[in-house]
């Protein structure tokens, strides 16, 4: 397929390179020469110098041959207007526009008529505060990713010195995945992935990848030494539209809030944003002011602010300090794995959200795979059996699914059902499957369908 993609920044570059690695042809449009040319120094795309609201510029691009038009500029109002160009050049071409700021809700604007101009909005703050909402109603967790509309999640946990499980044989645990649903996928062990077997043993500060309905969660958290109950307060650093967002929606939850800006990011408006929210004005990395406030008895400590340096030192000082969890937003994929290696227990990435939301929309007849562990090599998918899939109605023996690619738990209605090889796969099963990188290939042949990774 063919793409054009306006804006090369964080979301347009990481867009266009994996479109590249799926042998598409990008053209990446940038009115900015020195970002373009480090852009396209780096990707093997058709590089244009332009304003991509003006007609000239896109029907230079090619528009009236591509498939997708992709506006991800760091403007609303630029990709907004090369949209609607877009849609007059070349209505056949789909158009998805990353919009932060403004919004369409509104009683005289019709849906459907939003909706001639835009395939897809993709709002990169509301992604992001949507994971991280998530990931405090499982407070203490590294990652939460739900699975068959929230009947199963997949929950990454460290494993504590008190433990009750330590030192013993996982092919001891077998009674946990028959009675509770309950199967350890992963383990991340001193930065390596582990695939456990059953011989394998757990160890203390691994980090276990398990999946279980929520009912279970909490024994799960036993399972590792911690106690689970989901957080009540949270501390946020950082003014901006994603940390206005977050507070917003936790004190909607009735979640104690604590918020920290900066001197200029302070305003009367700011102030009169808020209600039960107590506005500090500091810096998240003043030990004193951390400590001023309590930082000891508070659930989740979340930095927010555009400097990613400045969100990783505040969250290892809070979890220091002793605040429960702390999450960090970082789009820098080179410092992913170096994080939550240091300490960090969560780490958001607003890029990492939109890329998903894109992809999942341009390859809807695909299976599309985030890899969770992405910088280890590794993820989650959720697959529906159909069919004329080729492992309709076979057992799971019978369809001999491959070396890297576990079928981890599966839903068939309303009924959850764990896996065995005796199971049969009838059309309508949702599968979940772990899957390490390179695998996919074979996952193609399995399920006769493309495989679309996520990096």
């Amino acid at each position: 397929m063919r793409f054009i993609v306006l804006g090369a920044g964080d979301v347009g570059t990481t867009l266009s390179a994996q479109l590249v690695r799926e042998q598409h042809d990008v053209v990446l449009i940038e009115r900015d020469e020195a970002k373009l040319a480090a852009a396209a120094a780096m990707l093997d795309v058709q590089a244009l110098v332009g304003n991509g609201c003006l007609p000239e510029v896109l029907e230079k691009a090619g528009l009236n041959t591509a498939d997708y038009f992709i506006a991800v500029a760091n403007q609303d109002e630029i990709n907004i207007t090369a949209c609607i160009t877009a849609k007059l050049l070349n209505p056949a071409a789909k158009r998805i526009a990353r919009i932060r700021g403004i919004s369409f809700a509104h009683k005289d604007i019709v849906k459907e008529h939003v909706d001639e101009f835009f395939d897809l909005t993709i709002n990169p703050i509301q992604a992001a505060a949507d994971y991280l909402l998530r990931l405090l109603k499982v407070a203490g967790a590294r990652e939460v990713i739900d699975f068959c509309e929230g009947k199963l999640q997949v929950i990454g946990l460290d494993v504590k010195s008190h433990s009750p499980f330590l030192g013993r044989k996982l092919k001891e645990l077998a009674n946990l995945r028959e009675k509770l649903h309950l199967l350890i996928i992963a383990i991340v062990r001193d930065g390596e992935l582990v695939v456990p077997r059953g011989n394998d043993e757990l160890l203390e500060d691994d980090t276990v990848y398990c999946i279980t309905p929520p009912e279970r969660i909490g024994m799960l958290f036993e399972m590792v030494g911690s106690t689970f109950a989901p957080a009540k307060s949270a501390m946020i650093w950082g003014g901006g539209p994603l940390g206005r967002t977050l507070a917003h929606e936790l004190e909607a939850q009735g979640i104690q809030v604590k918020l920290i800006i900066s001197k200029k990011e302070c305003s009367n408006d700011l102030l009169d944003e808020f209600h039960d929210i107590l506005v500090l004005t500091g810096d998240g990395k003043d030990r004193d002011l951390l400590l001023e406030e309590n930082i000891h008895e508070i659930d989740a400590f979340v930095s927010v602010t555009p400097d990613e340096e400045d969100n990783i030192l505040s969250a290892l000082l809070a979890k220091k300090l002793g605040a429960r969890t702390s999450m960090a937003l970082v789009n820098k994929a080179s410092y992913l794995p170096l994080v939550q290696a240091i300490g960090v227990d969560v780490v958001v990435s607003s890029r990492a959200a939109a890329a998903s939301a894109i992809f999942a929309h341009i390859h809807t007849e695909a299976l599309i795979s985030e890899f969770s562990l992405r910088y280890l090599g590794a993820g989650f998918i959720e697959v529906v059996v159909e069919a004329q899939m080729p492992i309709a109605g076979k057992t799971i023996s019978q369809a001999k699914f491959p070396h890297g690619i576990l079928c981890a738990s599966m839903t068939r209605g309303d009924d959850l059902i764990t896996p065995t090889g005796s199971t049969t796969l009838q059309p309508g099963d949702h599968l979940i499957l772990f899957i390490t990188r390179g695998a996919h290939t074979k996952l193609e042949k399995l399920f006769g369908k493309k495989v679309e990774i996520i990096t």
